[in-house]
């Protein structure tokens, strides 16, 4: 199944995946010009023979948490007030993020299919994301879009050679949020190569220990 930006509806839209929307094209302008002066500093490189992306991280850091280092980076103000206009568009109430990532594709960068930690898998991690990730493709790239696959085998990397099961290409101004069973294994999401430049900010809360404590 392939959502195509002509599907979606402005403001809103959804489908049996999960809700995607559209931003208000002047928020959109005012909220693209902030991402690309941000994206004027230097951006940690991400590569390696499954992933290739640059990205600008703040508040509680991924890889940081899998290192057991739990210290918060303030983000710029306009991230926290876009993280609140993306659940607005989404007709969701506000969340308050702790995870923000800026990521910059550029020519041949793609992103592994993967899930987001959940709190089936915190106990091995001492931190998880809550049920719903959040997202907005800013500057969207004509081969370069969010796909999904289904994987149940015993290595708990799926290969890169699968075929999606579903796959959204966004235009500038998409949103989504990533909830229900595509925010869990045995679905994984990743970004197919990206032939000029992809530029999208995803927003999630961070949560410590386990479900249950």
């Amino acid at each position: 199944m392939h959502i195509s930006s002509q599907q979606i509806a402005d403001p809103y839209y959804e489908q049996e995946a999960f809700p995607i929307a559209k931003l208000d094209p002047e928020k959109l302008d005012y909220y693209y010009a902030l991402v690309l002066k941000e994206l004027r500093q230097d951006m940690t490189l991400q590569s390696d023979q499954r992933t290739e992306r640059k990205t600008l991280e703040y508040g509680y850091s991924y890889f940081e948490m899998e290192n057991g280092v739990f210290e918060y980076v303030d983000p710029p103000e306009f991230l926290i007030k876009l993280g609140k206009e993306v659940c607005k568009a989404l007709r969701k109430p506000p969340e308050s993020f702790s995870n923000f990532i800026i990521s910059l594709y550029e020519p041949g960068y793609h992103l592994e299919p993967h899930a987001d930690i959940d709190y089936q898998s915190s106990g091995r991690h001492g931190f998880y994301f809550s049920e719903n990730v959040y997202g907005v493709i800013l500057e969207p790239d004509a081969t370069g879009h969010l796909y999904f696959v289904h994987y149940e085998g015993e290595d708990p990397i799926p290969p890169l050679d699968l075929k999606p099961v579903y796959s959204l290409k966004g235009e500038q101004g998409t949103v989504f949020s990533l909830q229900g069973q595509y925010r869990h294994a045995p679905y994984f999401h990743g970004v197919t190569n990206v032939t000029k430049r992809r530029i999208s900010v995803t927003f999630r809360r961070v949560l410590t220990g386990t479900p249950n404590q």
